[in-house]
């Protein structure tokens, strides 16, 4: 299944907070991050998709 990527308004202070999750959740091979331009898409890898099928 597709995911199509969303831009998302995050206040300023919450940047900090989600580049820092974002760098675990890369590190542990569960999303990965591609530059488009001056976005950053973040989308869930195969392995990823594992624990959000455990929840759904």
């Amino acid at each position: 299944m597709a995911v199509e990527p969303r831009s998302v308004l995050v206040p300023v202070l919450l940047m900090l907070s989600v580049t820092h999750h974002c760098n675990t959740l890369e590190s542990a091979g569960l999303i990965e991050r591609v530059r488009q331009g001056k976005r950053i898409l973040v989308r869930r890898t195969t392995r990823g998709a594992g624990p959000v099928e455990l929840f759904t």
